[in-house]
């Protein structure tokens, strides 16, 4: 499932949501409950980070 999301912002990397840091968005992989925190450069996503979505940082 991960992959597939990853396949996605890949294609539309502004498909994620803002977040608090200008250079990060983010996107859940529901029905899993992971968060992937990655930045748009030069028209690719690169993933910062995967994590579960209860975890508050």
């Amino acid at each position: 499932m991960i992959k597939q999301v990853d396949r996605h912002i890949s294609r539309f990397p502004k498909l994620g949501s803002p977040t608090q840091d200008p250079h990060l968005r983010a996107m859940l992989t529901l029905p899993y409950p992971y968060l992937l925190l990655y930045e748009e450069q030069a028209g690719e996503a690169i993933v910062h980070r995967v994590r579960h979505a209860a975890r508050q940082r």
